[in-house]
Parts: structure tokens; sequence; C-alpha cells
């Protein structure tokens, strides 16, 4: 009996312990609180192991867990700081099973690190602030020629003009460019710049408006030889103008024509005038042929132009008499020889045959060109040799003027003749139609 009266006791005691107030549950929650990680060597692990940030006040007693925050603890079922709270950049807190905060699941972001993470709008890693990659702090790309941004020290980025044009630059015309993030404005231009622009049809610069040259509005190619229209620099321009001819132009007979350069075409052949040609050598007494065959003369253009001989006299003065031929059609080159002879059967090609029109006397003679122009008979040259009194008389040999003495009136002294030397044809000697031999 007494024995069970003991055991009744003690239930009472419990019973009346556990009934009633919150008395009970503070003095569990004291006998069971843990002040640190070291009082509980399976805490302490835990706190190792995690980012435990609040232990001094987690408890493991059976209250842990209920979803309320006691006193102790840190937290109970969720936690309610964030890892923004803690000076993480991001993340999940947690509450561990201890109730105190677990901070396992926060990072801190590192830009640089190659990884895109949190507020990150890049990160190239070691590449970052590189152009074409992401800036030093993640933000955005790193600014650089070519992104199509004008950044500082940029005037332009590829399309990206600014707008500006040719014209706010000061230019009339074309399109402005982009080169290296510099404004490019080789593609622009202005009438007289020496540039033809986009809408220019030439442009020739300081020279615009000027004979030859784009006009002063660069629209259109100024004058310039060969639009067909003479301008006071042209003689002519694709064609002549009407009634002009060489017998108007004072140079003769001919047909003028325009050259390509704008200047009249020398198809005129004048008539010479006094002292334009002189006789230069005669074969009067031939030796190896008869007179008939062997007799010739020799005259030479003097002037920078083709004569027309065309129409022209020879008239030769004797004791017994004067004859003479005229020309039918005959020219002579600038500076060229010419040669007569009295038939086709001189030892040389001739120029022009005059078939014995005038006999050469073997002592004394005289030769003379007269040319009637239609206004005036003019006497080009005149020569008479005198049987030795004062120019050579040879035999088989014709008399040569000095080529040192070529003229009308040089050709008029005896002492300006000399003997041919140089043989041609069957053997007399002479040098028609080419330069004389020199007189010593």
């Amino acid at each position: 009996m007494k024995r069970l009266a003991t055991l009744i006791l003690i239930a009472s005691t419990i019973a009346t312990a556990a009934c009633g107030d919150d008395l009970s549950k503070t003095s569990k929650k004291s006998s069971a609180h843990i002040d640190s990680p070291a009082d509980s060597p399976t805490l302490n692990n835990q706190v190792n192991n995690t980012h435990i940030v609040s232990t001094n006040n987690s408890t493991n007693n059976g209250n842990c867990g209920d979803n309320i925050v006691d006193e102790g603890e840190a937290c109970d079922g969720v936690a309610e700081q964030t890892c923004a709270d803690l000076g993480f950049d991001d993340g999940e807190v947690t509450c561990s099973v201890s109730c105190s905060i677990n901070s396992n699941g926060c990072i801190r972001f590192s830009c640089g690190d190659g990884i895109l993470q949190g507020e990150e709008s890049c990160d190239d890693g070691e590449l970052n602030g590189q152009a074409g990659k992401c800036n030093s702090n993640c933000s955005g790309a790193t600014e650089f020629c070519g992104d199509a941004i004008i950044n500082a020290n940029e005037a332009c980025d590829g399309a990206n003009l600014g707008g500006q044009t040719c014209q706010s630059l000061g230019f009339e015309h074309g399109e402005l460019s982009c080169g290296e993030c510099g404004l490019d404005t080789s593609g622009c231009s202005t009438c007289g710049d020496g540039i033809v622009g986009e809408d220019e049809l030439c442009d020739d610069g300081a020279s615009n408006g000027t004979y030859g040259h784009c006009n002063a509005t660069c629209d259109a190619q100024g004058a310039f030889c060969g639009d067909g229209i003479k301008q006071a620099q042209e003689q002519c321009d694709g064609t002549v103008t009407a009634g002009t001819s060489c017998t108007s132009l004072g140079r003769g007979r001919g047909t003028v024509s325009c050259n390509s350069n704008c200047t009249m075409a020398a198809m005129c052949t004048m008539m010479p005038t006094t002292g334009e040609m002189a006789f230069t050598e005669i074969m009067a007494d031939p030796t190896l042929s008869t007179d008939n065959d062997g007799e010739w003369f020799e005259m030479r253009n003097l002037t920078a132009r083709v004569i027309d001989l065309s129409g022209c006299m020879i008239e030769s003065s004797t004791s017994t008499g004067m004859e003479s031929f005229t020309i039918s059609t005959l020219s002579v080159a600038p500076g060229a020889y010419v040669t007569f002879a009295r038939n086709t059967n001189a030892p040389f090609v001739a120029d022009y045959t005059y078939n014995a029109g005038i006999n050469l006397n073997n002592t004394s003679d005289s030769l003379a060109l007269y040319c009637d122009d239609g206004m005036a008979t003019n006497l080009v040259d005149y020569v008479g040799y005198d049987n030795g009194a004062t120019f050579p008389d040879p035999i088989g040999a014709s008399i040569s003027l000095n080529p040192a003495r070529v003229s009308a009136t040089q050709n008029d002294l005896g002492s300006n003749w000399c003997v041919a030397s140089s043989s041609f044809g069957v053997g007399d000697l002479g040098t028609p139609g080419t330069a004389n031999d020199p007189c010593f």
C-alpha cells in the first residue's frame, strides 16, 4: 500500500506541473538553451559547413520547428531576412534545423569572372573593357569605334553621322560618309573645287567658265574646239565660214577646210612672190647627152609653205631672141628643189618637162620666173650667166649656186656659183633635185 501511494503522489505532481500557465515551457527552454556553437558539438559542425549567420540564440529544444520564432531562435521554418540584408548580392536565405539563419544560398557577384549573374548586363571575363566586349563594371558593352554609337571623341560611327550632311558642312553637293569614326568629306563637292560632284557634269576648278573648260555653274561643258561654234579663239569649228576660200584669204588657189584643232587646214597653194624661189643650178652644155636630152635647170622653194607654180611662166632671153613656156600644173613643197628638163629622155627623172620650149645657150643666157596671181605679174627670180666673165662656163657640168648662198639676190652674183663636182645619170656632173656640191 505504501508503494502504491508513492506512485499516485508522483503522478499527481507531474499532472500539476504540465497543466496551466507557461511556467513549464520556460523551464524546459532554459534547461535546453545553448549559448554558443561550442556548447554543442553537433551545432558547431553545422556552423562550420554552412553560412550560419546567428547561432547564439538558436536551440535544438523541442519547440524549434513549430514555425514560431521563440526567444533564442533566429528563425523558425521560414527566414524573414534576405541575402541583401546580410550583405550579399543575390541568393536565398533559409532557416536551419536549429532555427538559425543559413546563408549558404547567398552569393556575392564578381564582375570579371566570365559568369553572367545578378544585375550584370554582361561579363566577358578577362576581355572586359576591350572593344566589342563588356565594360569593366559589367553594366554594358565597352564603347568603341564601330558600335554605331557616337561616343566621346567620335564625330560619327558607321552610318550614324549625327545628323550631319555635306550641305550642313558648307558644301553644295555630294554624300557625306564616316571613316574611322571621323567625318569623311571626300564625297562632298562645290562647283569650282575641281571635283566632279554628284550633281555636277564637270568641274575644272579655277578654269571653270574659260574656253575649253567647264562652265561657271558646273552643269555643262563650256565653249571648246569641236562644239561646232566658232569662238574668238578659233579660225573655224567643224566647217569654215561660208564664202571663205583660198582666194578670199589671200592664199592662192585650193580649198579651205577646218583642222581638228579649229585652225584652217593648209590646203591652199599660193603662187610665189618676189624672192620666194631661186634658180640654183643650170646645165647648159652637157657632153654625155645631147643638148635636147641633157639640158636642164633647177629651182628651190625658199618658203615654209607649198608654192603653186601652175600658170607661172619661165622665160629665157638670148641674143637670138626670147623663149618661154607656161607651167601647166606644178607645186613645190616647202624648202624643196624642183627640176625642169627639155624632154623625158633626160638622164634623171625631172619634175617638169618643157618640151624644147627653151634652148639654153652654151655661153650666155638668162632665166626668169614670172607668176601672175590675178592681181599683178611678179618677177619671182632672175639669173643671167655671162660666158665666163663672172659666172663659171664649164662643159659637161652644171653651174651650181653655193649652198651657203641660196637666195634670189645671192644668185645674181657670178662669184657665188661654181662648177658641180658630183656625177649623175650617164656621167655628166651635177646634182639635179638635191643639195648642191659645196663651192671652194
